[in-house]
This record gives C-alpha cells, structure tokens and sequence, in this order.
C-alpha cells in the first residue's frame, strides 16, 4: 500500500468519528456504543422528517456513511498525492 491510500484510509476512519461524534456526542450512552447511537439517529431522522418506510430510513442511512466514507477517502487521498 502506497502513502496515499494510507492516508485516504485515515482520513475516512477521521470523517466517520467526526459523523459519529456530531451525531451522539450529546446522548447519555458509554462511547463505545456511539456508532449505533449515530447510525440509529440518522435512520430515526430520515423516516420521521422525510416520512420514509423503515427499509428507506436504512438504506439512506447507510448510503450517507458510506458517501462520508468515500468522499473522505478521496479527499484524504488527494492531498497526500500533492505532498
């Protein structure tokens, strides 16, 4: 593995602690369980203020992590390919 997917690797695992801290950094559960905090509260919002089914909620959940994931991934990569 070369530098730069290296640092497109960490600079996703980066983007999704930030999604994952600005979705459940305010609720009352240990950290550890966090990830499926976020990962819930973005399906809940998806389906309560877009009224989606629950299978829609989910789905659309997953494709904004991994929209977060790739777009940081990209971006992670292409600042290490300037350096």
């Amino acid at each position: 593995m070369n530098k730069a997917t290296i640092a497109g690797f960490l600079a996703a695992l980066l983007g999704l602690m930030a999604l994952i801290y600005w979705l459940a950094s305010g609720s009352h559960f240990p950290v550890i369980q966090w990830p499926y905090e976020a990962f819930q509260g973005l399906a809940f919002t998806f389906g309560w203020v877009f009224g989606l089914s629950v299978s829609m909620s989910y789905l659309f959940a997953i494709l904004v992590v991994i929209t977060v994931l790739a777009s940081c991934f990209w971006a992670g990569h292409k600042f290490a390919r300037l350096l």
